[in-house]
């Protein structure tokens, strides 16, 4: 059985703006169309206005992740009501088990889902999370409010060999603001204190109180774009703020997505990177699908690590088209010297898959949500007293990608 909770947001927004006739037409549109994707064994609960609670069975696991997939797509596909295109904005969390367990895993869920829609119409949806990995080794219990706007959450990152936490990565929730889009298409970012050194200072102090506290967190991954590498002070405010909190730039690694244009590529994006990484900053580049541009960016710039995001992540154990780009990735990261890590993993399916095929590291729901710096420490302390008692699988490696 694999249950499959869906919520709309933002219903309040919603209903100021089209009124309760309009968003009573977009639920209902939603369940009819979720409901037309099913078979004779599931069944489709309805808990409240918004909250659609699906229960698929009588398919293997992987047959019903494709249709769980299928019908997040559906739900997210724009409505026409009274002549206005409505494109809801969804979050959604889902798992497997016996249908006895069904309302065990449906409790666990619900508090899931409160995480994730982070607990308000005002607040973006963090991503979705699949709650397993390693159930004997991995009991984060999940924080119990969610990330207030330009507060920084911190993810864990796991060695595949080891089990242990190699880092974490730093996310900050943005909130909504007005007009942003248009406004950060147009202008980058002015003054020192842009988002990414605001990330990276909280970060930093966090460093220094997990260091006081003998928590072992070795590194700290700063997303950072290409407007970010635009900045002629970006090199300078980054080693100034690891200087005045006495951090070895090793520590950092700044995570960079580059697409053909992206101002990494100019001379002025390289030598702030080259700045950094000569300092001892690493650099990681998410793989962005476009071989030759990855080519051009690797071999240009000084990298300390590829990345794979979700887009080839999601649902790789069991979708043939995403498992061959991921060996075509590894094929090009053995070619480069480069180690490689896996984020958005969010099934244990995903994660055995992607350790075995030999990526080095992997991020994702299926390690860890995303936590308060408080919260992360203590995850990390019961996780490494866990590895210390119980044996952690080894990855068996494949003997071709």
């Amino acid at each position: 059985m694999t249950l499959l909770l869906i919520q709309v947001e933002q219903l309040d927004t919603l209903r100021n703006q089209h009124g309760e006739p309009v968003l009573d037409q977009l639920v209902a549109r939603l369940m009819s169309g979720v409901a037309q994707k099913l078979s004779t064994d599931d069944f489709i609960d309805g808990e409240y206005p918004g909250l659609v609670i699906i229960t698929l069975c009588g398919r293997d696991a992987a047959q019903r992740m494709e249709t769980a997939q299928e019908l997040r797509r559906i739900c997210a596909i724009p409505a026409r009501i009274a002549g206005k295109a409505i494109r809801p904005e969804i979050s959604s969390v889902t798992t497997h088990g016996i249908l006895a367990d069904r309302d065990q895993l449906l409790n666990d869920l619900r508090a899931r889902l409160n995480l994730v829609s982070a607990g308000s119409d005002e607040q973006h949806p963090a991503q979705a999370a699949l709650p397993t990995r390693i159930a004997h080794l991995v009991h984060a219990a999940p924080p119990r409010t969610a990330p207030q706007v330009n507060e920084t959450w911190y993810q864990p990152q796991l060695d595949c060999n080891t089990g242990l936490v190699t880092g974490v990565e730093a996310i900050t929730h943005l909130g909504e603001r007005p007009g942003a889009e248009d406004t950060l298409a147009q202008t980058p970012p002015s003054g020192v204190e842009t988002e990414v050194i605001a990330t990276l200072s909280r970060s930093l102090d966090a460093m220094r109180r997990w260091d006081s506290s003998e928590v072992a967190i070795p590194t700290v991954s700063i997303r950072a774009s290409a407007w970010d590498l635009r900045r002629s002070d970006l090199a300078d405010s980054i080693l100034w703020e690891l200087d005045r909190n006495a951090i070895a730039p090793e520590r950092l690694i700044l995570g960079l997505t580059l697409e053909p244009g992206d101002q990494s590529a100019t001379s002025a994006g390289q030598n702030a990177l080259r700045r950094l990484t000569d300092a001892g900053c690493r650099v990681d580049i998410e793989y962005t699908g476009d071989m030759q541009t990855n080519h051009k960016y690797l071999r240009d710039l000084p990298i300390y690590r590829l990345r794979i995001g979700r887009d080839f992540t999601s649902g790789c154990d069991h979708n043939p088209t995403r498992k061959q780009k991921i060996r075509d990735i590894l094929t090009l990261a053995a070619r480069l010297r480069l180690p490689v890590m896996a984020t958005g993993v969010d099934t244990s399916a995903e994660f055995d898959y992607l350790a075995q095929i030999g990526c080095r590291q992997v991020q994702g729901a299926n390690v860890a949500l995303a936590m308060p710096a408080d919260a992360c420490a203590d995850f990390v302390t019961a996780h490494r007293k866990q590895l210390v008692t119980q044996h952690f699988p080894r990855r068996k490696t494949m003997s071709k990608h």
